[in-house]
């Protein structure tokens, strides 16, 4: 039974009512488990009861002008620009942006070519060289495959970046790769820390990875998202990812990425792609059926239901891969048909 288990239980015996001395071991036990990243039981305490540490305090900017920010009761204040960022009504510090901010940006337009299609694999491979243990369920929106190619720490400080982090169900897969896990959302009662991805609150080479699943398509301006990615990396350091392709229109979702789109976006931002690949198991099929036709049906009906329509589809493919060889490239139609795209890049 861990240590903070054992207190909840003694805190169950003695009511709602505990002396003080026992709240304070309580405390105490839970600033050491806050420290022993490979305890499960934090992921199910109370947000409010987990405190930033001096050390995420010390790569905290503001988001504004990416001053230094001083702790205050109510928050923290930026010692340059004077803006202040409250807390939240859970306790998490609020680095949204304060007031409105210009970013520019400068594109390079040239004639190269047009991404070929050979650049896309039709399904991701497992690593073999993968650096953590990978779990065959995958995680949440990770798939096995992609799991694989996470990176391990390079130390006990290393410090990894949950982009658009939701309920945070990946962070036990990115701190058992050994990181410090620091999770950001615009609006997210689990979220470490509660921000902005046009506008990142830390300070520049921060991490040594950075994780961002099914968040770009729901951003305004994704260039300067990617941008702000690039910023807060560290060189030669991994950046990995999904986007929606078609998949229906979803909780606000703006740009929708081709395959070109992403590679084109990640370029731009001054990433090398080692790899993008389509998920076999989310295709458009599935990924209408399951979101806009039948939503909430359970996933074994979908199947089902799914099933003459695969079929025939698989069949005429035979056909026509027969009828009109020089037309008919399953490569090409499977990224045609991608519910979304996975990719792996790296900060150059």
């Amino acid at each position: 039974m861990s240590a903070y288990k054992e207190v909840r239980r003694k805190f169950e015996k003695l009511g709602s009512n505990p002396d003080q001395k026992l709240r304070q071991y309580a405390n105490d036990t839970r600033s050491i488990l806050t420290n022993q990243r490979s305890d499960k039981d934090l992921n199910s305490m109370p947000f409010k009861e987990q405190k930033l540490t001096d050390e995420l305090w010390s790569i905290l900017r503001c988001p504004n002008c990416k001053g230094i920010l001083n702790r205050t009761a109510t928050g923290a204040k930026c010692v340059k620009c004077k803006d202040t960022y409250p807390l939240s009504k859970l306790g998490q510090l609020d680095l949204r942006l304060q007031q409105k901010k210009t970013y520019s940006m400068n594109f390079e337009i040239d004639d190269r070519p047009v991404p070929n299609y050979n650049i896309v694999q039709q399904s991701l491979p497992i690593n073999p060289l993968a650096e953590t243990e990978v779990s065959r369920k995958g995680s949440g929106c990770i798939t096995p495959e992609l799991l694989s190619y996470f990176p391990k720490s390079k130390n006990l400080n290393s410090l990894m970046l949950d982009l658009g982090c939701g309920s945070t169900r990946n962070r036990y897969e990115c701190e058992k790769a050994g990181f410090k896990y620091v999770g950001l959302d615009f609006d997210s009662n689990e979220a470490t820390i509660l921000g902005d991805a046009h506008a990142l609150p830390f300070e520049d080479k921060t991490f040594e990875f950075v994780l961002s699943i099914a968040v770009l398509e729901h951003l305004r301006y994704p260039f300067i998202a990617l941008s702000e990615i690039n910023r807060v990396l560290r060189e030669g350091s991994t950046f990995i990812g999904t986007v929606a392709f078609l998949e229906p229109h979803h909780g606000n979702s703006y740009y929708h990425f081709t395959h070109l789109g992403i590679i084109n976006a990640l370029e731009a931002s001054n990433f090398r792609i080692k790899a993008v690949a389509t998920n076999p198991e989310w295709n458009a099929l599935t990924a209408q059926a399951t979101m806009a036709l039948f939503p909430k049906m359970p996933p074994l009906l979908i199947r089902f239901i799914l099933a003459p329509l695969r079929a025939v589809y698989a069949i005429w493919w035979k056909i026509a891969s027969i009828l009109y060889p020089a037309k008919t490239n399953k490569i090409k139609n499977r990224i045609n048909m991608a519910g979304s795209f996975m990719f792996i890049a790296e900060k150059t």
